[in-house]
């Protein structure tokens, strides 16, 4: 049988650029099962929430945790990603806050409190926050009361990406690794081509190590901005050979192809 050659290209090129945004090496084959658009109305604490069928992670699923094969059918992991223009409000301020399920994320102003300024993670049950300020700011980690560093964890590095201005198109991905139970952030300013990770690992990250785990929800909610508008998709991915085996394996189909064409 004949694998065409655009088609060889393309697996591969599908594999390496779904690299995982954790620092394993690993690459992740993303199934998204749902997309939309939602509007939130401009003053502080506008909120709405988008409900689906529930979305899960067996971890007694027969693979679970193996990374051998390509085409993987096993729940490893669940993702949902976002987009949107920024529209500031008064002051200039913004601030975006979204979760599915425990899987929390946000973006602020710099002129905003120490809780709501810059990319934002956290750990599962959002006890522990990631403030990753702008260049030249102070990133903090707390837990609990506001002001409170929270014990034993430190600071989290500055972010590398500047205080997007008005109109830039602003993207967040949040992925659950359930095989490593951490959580990878990556958020990008598409508009000035910034992309700034990061990971919050198992020894802190707090996911419920249950053999299900299910999804059903976003909660998307704004403060200080105008109405604005998040472009939204929400799916499952397995985890699959590193780029490298990746790269390595499309390479010796298309050496078999060639071969056969000859």
């Amino acid at each position: 049988m004949r694998i065409p050659f655009i088609a060889l290209i393309t697996a591969g090129a599908l594999l390496l650029a779904l690299a995982s945004p954790g620092a394993h090496g690993a690459a992740m084959l993303l199934n998204q099962v749902g997309s939309g658009s939602v509007t939130i109305g401009a003053g502080a604490g506008n909120s709405q929430t988008v409900n689906f069928p529930a979305i899960g992670i067996d971890r007694t699923a027969s693979g679970f945790g193996e990374t051998g094969g390509i085409a993987m059918s096993t729940v490893e992991g669940v993702f949902y990603t976002y987009t949107f223009n920024l529209v500031p409000g008064s002051g200039g301020r913004f601030d975006v806050q979204h979760q599915m399920n425990q899987l929390w994320s946000g973006w602020g102003s710099a002129n905003n409190g120490e809780w709501q300024r810059g990319p934002t993670s956290s750990t599962w049950n959002r006890g522990v926050r990631f403030q990753h300020d702008y260049p030249g700011g102070t990133p903090t980690t707390r837990a609990g009361t506001p002001g409170q560093n929270a014990p034993g964890f430190p600071l989290v590095p500055n972010n590398t990406l500047f205080e997007p201005t008005a109109g830039d198109l602003l993207r967040v991905e949040v992925y659950l690794d359930a095989i490593r139970n951490e959580i990878d952030y990556v958020y990008s300013n598409l508009t000035t081509g910034e992309t700034f990770s990061y990971t919050v690992p198992e020894s802190i990250a707090g996911v419920p190590t249950s053999n299900i785990l299910n999804f059903n929800s976003i909660a998307f909610r704004t403060d200080f901005g105008g109405p604005t508008t998040f472009d939204y998709t929400y799916g499952t991915f397995g985890v699959v050979p590193e780029p490298g085996r990746a790269l390595l394996l499309t390479a010796g189909l298309l050496g078999w192809m060639t071969r056969r064409r000859r």
